[in-house]
């Protein structure tokens, strides 16, 4: 099965999908629109380059030079298309097989998506998203399940209080009160996933519950690594 997309859609595309995937409802483009400009460019054009990587090209069909769709179909980020009169003239065209490569991918757009949502957020490194996609896709149940369950609960809690303008990081609480569909059942074990991830460099506590440095804190606050 594949997902299809233009090459202005690719950053709505991950974020909507990613948050499919972990059981979010997400009003994707209104919240893309609250982010700073300058961190969305840079995250969309990272995405078209992971897109367009060797490491996807068997999971992803790419037609150049195709007619753009209706301006008010897409996330319209004038990048990569070609212009002529102020209007977009050709676009790539991408179909994405559904993967576990393509997975990682739509999580990390999610993870990204909702870590730009912090008031410190930065404007993203040139290789942050690669990067972060490489990491993740290493990780496979059940194996590494306590990391899995660990990542997705932190987007869905991430999530739950973007959706109510809260700009903090979720406590290990509230990222275990958004795991009750995953296999992880303690504090202990969520606090387990969440500092596993921080040493695979995909996690980091953001603000402390009591001690700095203090990682086996239940009130520690967490959020994606950038």
């Amino acid at each position: 099965m594949y997902q299809s997309l233009y090459e202005n859609e690719a950053l709505k595309h991950v974020v909507a999908d990613g948050a499919r995937r972990v059981g979010m409802h997400l009003d994707v483009v209104p919240f893309l629109d609250s982010l700073a400009m300058e961190s969305i460019h840079a995250l969309h054009e990272q995405f078209l380059q992971v897109l367009e990587h060797d490491d996807l090209s068997d999971f992803v069909e790419r037609k150049r030079n195709q007619s753009p769709p209706d301006p008010d179909a897409g996330y319209g980020m004038r990048l990569r298309a070609e212009y002529q009169d102020g209007a977009p003239v050709a676009m790539t065209f991408y179909r994405v097989k559904d993967s576990w490569q393509a997975n990682c991918l739509s999580l990390t757009g999610l993870a990204l998506a909702l870590a730009s949502y912090s008031p410190n957020a930065m404007v993203p490194a040139a290789s942050l998203v690669l990067n972060t996609w490489k990491n993740l896709i290493n990780l496979r149940r059940p194996d590494d399940a306590a990391q899995l369950d660990a990542y997705e609960a932190m987007l869905k809690a991430k999530a739950a209080l973007v959706q109510k303008s809260d700009k903090r990081d979720p406590s290990v609480r509230e990222i275990l009160a958004s795991s009750n569909d995953l296999n992880t059942a303690s504090l202990d074990e969520m606090i387990d996933g969440l500092n596993r991830l921080r040493l695979q460099g995909l996690s980091e506590v953001s603000d402390w519950g009591c001690a700095s440095m203090d990682y086996e804190n239940p009130e520690n606050r967490w959020r994606p690594r950038w």
